[in-house]
């Protein structure tokens, strides 16, 4: 039985090696490809979903023809709300727009 030369050995180790890397690209690239094609098929759905659940609102006008009867306003006192005159003047400082 006739011994394969090493450098034919060596080359063709090394094309199998490339030819496996070249595979597993093309495999990587078509997963790419698919994951990419699912997530806009995802999103025509979703905004297809959305453009009928838009197209299904029924806008009614109905006027209120009534007078208010009552309305109350009522606005919060702090009766026991004291400061020193050295905390109203921070208090002023923080409420100044920024220069």
């Amino acid at each position: 039985m006739p011994l394969i030369p090493p450098q034919i050995l060596a080359a063709l180790v090394i094309a199998v090696a490339v030819a496996a890397f070249a595979a597993g690209w093309k495999l990587r690239d078509y997963q790419a490809d698919s994951a990419e094609l699912l997530v806009l098929k995802v999103k025509e759905e979703a905004r297809q979903g959305a453009a009928e659940a838009i197209a299904g609102i029924e806008i009614k006008y109905t006027p209120v023809n009534r007078k208010l009867e009552k309305e109350i306003i009522k606005e919060l006192v702090y009766t026991e709300c004291r400061h020193t005159p050295e905390a109203f003047q921070i208090l002023n400082v923080s409420l100044e727009p920024p220069k």
